[in-house]
């Protein structure tokens, strides 16, 4: 769980807008195109923290919307899970739920109107489920997995070409990639990679994947920096070389050069260690954003 009081995690990406969780408390939403951001309205309750969150598009109603978990551990011991999604259009929060849950810190997977993360449950945490809500419905569910091959291995959640995806790492030996081609189908999971450890053995862990190149090269986060596969020629090739040590985070960005009402000008926000992939896709590494957003709530 973060708790640090001056940190700033990826929430998600959805047509041209980052969303940004700053201090366990402030929610932005960010366009780098354009220069602008807007500060949501703090969701934040004394002594209670942000462990759970997702960004994404409700389609139904064109809303852009803001998924949060506040967490906190009542004097019994137990553990108490309040649940608020933010609307945009209406721009407030409501409360979802109040109940007792897990706690797992993890940034929500947008795919299909629902955001995903992974659970664990079980003895020693052996069980993995992937739990989503609908941003429509605003109701949680379950999503079917693969059989997966038989070893121990390390799973991971991620998106990848729009499609729910599912990294398996069998450490030091190699990484399995499955794809749900289908979001819903269960018999729509494909094992569509394959790839062995490098001959490092300090190296690793993988990511999940980012994207696929134009010549089906897959691109991952490796140790400190980025990683190129290329299945046909099973080389790996180190690529758009940025050092993670100080923030850890990337992700997929797509340009949008549409401007949002209510969005103010930035003109200290800055990318840093932007490296462009393919089809338009840039692969971003955000450092912590040392812009006006944070001056000005500090002058507050």
């Amino acid at each position: 769980m973060y708790t640090p009081n001056d940190s700033i995690r990826l929430v998600g990406c959805c047509d041209g807008l980052i969303c940004i969780l700053i201090d366990q408390r402030q929610f932005v939403l960010w366009n780098p195109s354009t220069r602008t951001y807007k500060k949501l309205c703090d969701v934040r309750l004394k002594h209670v923290f942000v462990t759970k969150y997702g960004f994404g598009l409700d389609e139904s109603s064109g809303d852009y919307k803001v998924f949060a978990v506040l967490s906190m551990f009542l004097p019994s011991g137990r553990y108490q899970a309040i649940g608020k999604i933010y609307s945009l259009k209406t721009n407030s929060w409501k409360t979802l739920m109040e109940k007792d849950d897990n706690p797992f810190d993890e940034a929500g997977k947008f795919v299909s109107g629902k955001l995903h993360w992974p659970r664990k449950f079980g003895l020693n945490n052996c069980g993995w489920d992937i739990v989503s809500f609908d941003l429509k419905t605003e109701v949680y569910g379950i999503v079917e997995q693969p059989n997966y091959r038989e070893g121990k291995y390390h799973r991971s959640l991620g998106v990848l070409e729009g499609c729910l995806c599912v990294l398996c790492d069998f450490k030091k030996i190699g990484v399995d990639v499955w794809v749900m081609k289908e979001y819903g189908v269960k018999e729509s999971w494909v094992r569509v990679l394959a790839v062995p450890y490098p001959c490092d053995p300090w190296g690793g862990p993988f990511s999940t994947p980012f994207c696929i190149g134009s010549k089906g090269e897959f691109l991952f986060m490796y140790e400190l920096g980025f990683l190129v596969y290329y299945p046909k020629d099973k080389m790996f090739r180190r690529s758009l070389t940025v050092q993670f040590a100080s923030f850890g985070e990337a992700i997929v960005y797509v340009e949008s050069k549409e401007r949002i009402e209510g969005f103010e000008r930035s003109s200290e926000a800055k990318i840093i260690g932007r490296g462009k992939f393919v089809k338009g896709q840039a692969a971003t590494a955000l450092k912590y954003v040392q812009s006006e957003i944070r001056a000005k709530r500090m002058r507050m």
